[in-house]
């Protein structure tokens, strides 16, 4: 190991590394000082929030309190940390004790070497980045046999540190000889790999090498360059195939500031994926190269004209070409593979979110039907409104068009049907037809729903589906989870484990480990956003509600079945496991069967008798019988905010105000054009309903109702050329698009969701040239400036004169404030959406408090999640619907 020497590298501002270790931001008056090397690291991890808050968190996260109750309940504690805020602050305690173990372990190693200074302890102990603590460290890391260690070995560190003393003015003990050549002669030893001098000089400058590439200043200035200001290069690979899905990447380049954006992570990885499988060369340029270069030789030799100067110029050469830069790239790369994964996972969390979190019909009794393919017949099975199968059966669509209509509709007086769900599929449309035909025959309004969910043929062969239906096939099963996701979005996805499930690109291509760590706080988030119904709710559900284990859902599913259904929330304190867990577990489970209303809100049970106090003090017989002053005055209460926070005052003021709501939003039935039947009826820009089948990184493909699905291309998303489909769109979401071209014979079609009055210059044409420069646009009201559309596809009138979008008027919102949609916001009275001007969302059709589908009906049943029961009943086929209802009676007669 070579002896350290003091050196310094004078470096200009524009070329220093970003201030890793910067000071903290300025600290709010009221706020506690930062007094630990921690509470300092928090704080910039957290500009801006409180640090009494963020330790107050950590002590409760400590001690056991659930991430929803602390974000819940628990935020004047923790002054307004939401459940993100709270889960990266986990992250991060587990960050820096893994930081605080290596500054510990590179003292020790130091220490043990007698090589530890104070100033280096100092810069170790301030030291927060584990790269910046490698960067310290590799002067005294044990290396494996190096050409620099194999020359130190053989004794020539003598001659490397007497060059580089000379180099530098000082005056190390001479060696023999009068010129370079002849002191390294001294050092050749014909039995090693030195025997001349050629030799000695080459092991000498691998020695100089190392040093240089190991000094601490250096490798920030490279790295920062890096970072900063190289670019990526992608070329085409030794295994590139003729039409390979990554041509547009054979001659391309882009920053590394760029690809490190969230909005730029599926480029990185798919340019990642090319390069693994050698379809693509990955390269960077050198930004800079020539003043770098200029710094290493200025570091490495100051004195041009000492001896050994070419043999020091060239190792500095060496060190920066040959190490520091492919060390800072390879950085580089793992730097934007982490952060793109980050995002791609932030984004399937998202997606799940939003998968969970649409609304349901609710506790109601549900025909599922599977329309098969070819000459496979429908399969249909019926389920309860606690999700149990009650019968399953076979038909031909044929059949159930021609001749038996009666049965048919006697059959729905007799089962108490209240819906039908049909799977999205190539027939889906024939089945909903015939049924429809039927309906309208009998004059009965029953609602038949298509349902487009991918995660229905994953559920068919999973293992949750073979344990539950071992006996049937998988056309029922998937008719079975077509009716239940009808019913319950949420319950019925959370039967699958999360890895099965179909979110977005390169969900298989990041750290799964991470994944699933993000995708069970997501589901943990989305349970307690909406709430649970202990009385129906399953065990896979319950156990996702804070402070419910699974021995405790268990526990409940039992107690609930032997001694039956909870009648308010203080009968949880009977059930085993759950009388610990009381105040964590009793306000996310709401007991709409109870006699006591504030049971079916989100207050909690120690809030209640401050509610009455604030009720009785405003003269109300009833706290669900306030005015609308009242509400709005009880965030602001002084009794009412002593006894339950600032905070919480706010969230109780619009439970009482919307009280039997459901979180997720209200069930609307989708419909499409009814006069639409096939190619034939498409015209060109004419607006569709449709609703997103796929999304992918070149556009998305849309069900119009026809039986072939039209893509809507990347550059038609949006009249600003969109980025990334995923961030606007998911599979479900109902949209409007309209016509661009149809091509009948490859039965290709074209849509676009830019209205036809609303769009520009066309991309990529090229506008003639003139001899004037264009006269610039005049400014257009930040509001205006995108042609508002209405849901129809109409273009709708424009708010000229409206006030600037700062001095409009605005209601208090009713966003909820748990988990990531929308946690931490005011409550109120807010505008009913039909009310609200047309206009056309930067999310089409997605609600801004839950990122559910926003067409909503104000007619839906509370959602519950319901018992699903396994059932060994067999598919039976016969001639559909003539005697479905003596079937019922039957089952009925036996259980």
């Amino acid at each position: 190991m070579q002896p350290t020497t003091e050196t310094t590298v004078e470096t200009t501002t524009d070329t220093l590394p970003p201030a890793h270790e910067g000071a903290p931001p300025a600290e709010s008056p009221d706020d506690i000082k930062a007094k630990t090397p921690m509470e300092h690291w928090l704080r910039r991890q957290f500009p801006g929030r409180s640090l009494r808050g963020m330790l107050a968190a950590l002590k409760a996260l400590e001690n056991g309190v659930p991430v929803p109750y602390l974000a819940f309940f628990g935020s004047d504690e923790t002054e307004g940390l939401k459940s993100d805020d709270l889960y990266r602050l986990l992250d991060l305690r587990v960050e820096w004790e893994e930081i605080a173990r290596k500054q510990a372990h590179l003292i020790q190693e130091i220490q043990a070497q007698n090589r530890l200074t104070d100033e280096l302890r100092l810069q170790i102990e301030r030291s927060s980045d584990l790269d910046r603590l490698e960067d310290l460290f590799a002067p005294f890391k044990l290396k494996r046999q190096t050409l620099g260690i194999q020359a130190r070995e053989a004794g020539l560190g003598v001659l490397a540190d007497y060059l580089w003393s000379k180099a530098r003015g000082e005056e190390p003990t001479e060696i023999a000889g009068a010129s370079l050549e002849e002191k390294a002669a001294s050092f050749a030893k014909p039995e090693t790999k030195y025997p001349d001098t050629a030799a000695v000089l080459k092991g000498v400058q691998d020695i100089i090498v190392e040093r240089i590439a190991e000094i601490f200043e250096l490798r920030s200035l490279v790295r920062s360059t890096v970072l900063r200001r190289s670019k990526i290069r992608a070329a085409k690979g030794p295994k590139a195939k003729p039409n390979s899905k990554y041509s547009k990447f054979f001659e391309y380049q882009e920053p590394i500031g760029s690809l490190k954006k969230g909005s730029s992570s599926h480029r990185y990885l798919a340019m990642r994926r090319g390069w693994m499988e050698d379809e693509l060369v990955l390269s960077f340029d050198r930004p800079d190269e020539g003043v770098l270069l200029e710094k290493f030789e200025e570091f490495a030799c100051p004195n041009k004209e000492s001896i050994g100067a070419e043999i020091l110029v060239q190792a500095a050469r060496l060190a920066l070409k040959g190490n520091v830069y492919t060390v800072m790239e390879n950085e580089a790369h793992r730097h934007m593979k982490e952060e793109s994964e980050r995002h791609v996972i932030q984004t399937l969390t998202e997606n799940l979110r939003k998968k969970l979190l649409r609304p349901g019909m609710g506790r109601k009794a549900i025909m599922g039907i599977d329309p098969g393919s070819g000459n496979h017949p429908c399969s249909l099975a019926l389920v309860d409104a606690d999700g149990k199968l009650v019968v399953n059966m076979t038909f031909k669509i044929e059949e159930a068009a021609t001749n038996l209509h009666q049965e048919f509709l006697q059959s729905l007086e007799k089962l108490k049907i209240e819906a039908i769900a049909v799977a999205h599929g190539p027939r889906s449309k024939e089945v909903r037809e015939s049924f429809k035909r039927i309906l309208e025959g009998a004059g009965r309004p029953l609602p038949i729903v298509s349902v487009h969910e991918h995660t229905s043929s994953i559920y068919c062969s999973s293992p949750a589906a073979k344990e539950e239906f071992p006996a049937l096939d998988v056309n029922t099963r998937r008719a079975i989870f077509v009716a239940r996701y009808l019913q319950d979005p949420l319950s019925v996805i959370l039967r699958l484990d999360p890895k099965f499930l179909s979110l977005g690109e390169f969900q298989h291509e990041v750290n799964q480990g991470e994944l699933r760590k993000a995708l069970q706080r997501g589901i943990e988030a989305s349970v307690n956003f909406a709430g649970v119904d202990p009385n129906y709710a399953p065990v896979h559900v319950l156990q996702k509600v804070s402070g419910v284990s699974q021995e405790a859902a268990r526990a409940l599913v039992q107690h609930r079945d032997q001694q039956g259904k909870l009648k308010c929330r203080d009968d949880l304190k009977q059930v085993s496991g759950l009388a610990s867990h009381f105040e964590h577990c009793a306000g996310f489970l709401r007991v709409q069967e109870s006699a006591e209303r504030l049971d079916t809100t989100f207050i909690h049970p120690k809030h209640y008798q401050a509610v009455r106090d604030y009720t009785a003090s405003v003269g109300a017989s009833d706290a669900f019988s306030l005015s609308p002053e009242q509400y709005a005055a009880a965030e602001t209460n002084e009794s009412l905010v002593a006894a339950t926070g600032k905070t919480n005052a706010k969230h109780i003021a619009f439970e009482l105000a919307h009280a039997g709501e459901d979180p997720r939003g209200s069930f609307s039935i989708f419909e499409y054009q009814s006069d639409l039947k096939g190619f034939a009826d498409l015209k060109k820009d004419q607006p569709y309903p449709g609703v997103v089948t796929n999304v992918t990184s070149f556009g998305a493909f849309v069900d119009i109702g026809i039986e072939q699905d039209g893509l809507v291309h990347i550059s038609e998303l949006t009249d600003v050329l969109a980025k990334n489909p995923f961030d606007t769109l998911f599979p479900g979401d109902p949209i409007t698009v309209w016509v661009a071209g149809v091509n009948e014979e490859k039965k290709q079609i074209s849509l676009t969701m830019r209205a036809p009055g609303a769009k520009g210059a066309g991309r990529g044409e090229r506008r003639p040239r003139t001899g004037q420069r264009p006269a610039r646009r005049p400014r257009v009201p930040r509001g205006e400036q995108t042609p508002r559309v209405a849901a129809d596809g109409t273009a709708a009138p424009s708010a000229e004169g409206a006030p600037p979008r700062e001095a409009r008027e605005r209601g208090p919102r009713r966003d909820r404030f748990r988990g990531r949609d929308g946690e931490g916001r005011e409550g109120g009275d807010r505008k009913k959406r039909e009310d609200r001007p047309p206009r056309k969302p930067k999310k089409p059709m997605r609600d801004s408090k839950t990122g559910a589908i926003v067409k909503m009906d104000e007619d839906d049943g509370r959602v519950r999640g319901g018992q699903r029961m396994a059932t060994k009943a067999k598919p039976m086929a016969f001639n559909p619907f003539a005697n479905l209802g003596e079937l019922l009676k039957n089952k009925q007669d036996k259980s």
